[in-house]
């Protein structure tokens, strides 16, 4: 079983998975077995880069910049992301990177870094939900338990 694969059986109206990088096979085999749209975006750890590092897609009006962050200088990531969301106009931005779960508004932009099932820092184990109803944007990070 691909890991996460639990979760996604367990949540009810599942239109779309994110997956924000590092081991983006693992995104393509959830979407063969549960019949399942992904979209991802490949990470620092992900050979051959058979993916985007970057991608946008829109859902319901909403624009989402997805990056796994690995693109960004460290010493200036945040600011480097949201300058980088602005350029996109994006309404949401998912990433990766650092592996620590957090979620957050800033200048009217959503940003989730939903952490990581395999390899977290910091809180353990930990996935994020989004709704997006009627161009509202709710993010919620959870924990993960297998």
């Amino acid at each position: 079983m691909v890991i996460g694969e639990r979760i996604i059986r367990k949540i009810d109206n599942m239109e779309l998975l994110l997956h924000a990088g590092d081991f983006i096979k693992d995104a393509e085999k959830l979407e063969e077995r549960l019949n399942i749209k992904v979209e991802a975006v490949v990470g620092n750890c992900d050979y051959p880069r058979t993916s985007p590092e970057e991608r946008i897609i829109e859902v319901d009006s909403c624009r989402i910049y997805m990056t796994h962050g690995h693109i960004f200088e460290p010493h200036d990531f945040f600011n480097a992301i949201i300058k980088r969301s602005k350029e996109k106009g994006a309404n949401l931005v998912v990433f990766g990177h650092t592996h620590l779960a957090t979620s957050f508004e800033e200048e009217g932009i959503f940003f989730l870094n939903p952490g990581s099932i395999s390899m977290p820092r910091m809180k353990g184990p930990t996935y994020g939900i989004i709704e997006i109803n009627e161009g509202k944007i709710n993010t919620e990070i959870l924990p993960y338990k297998d």
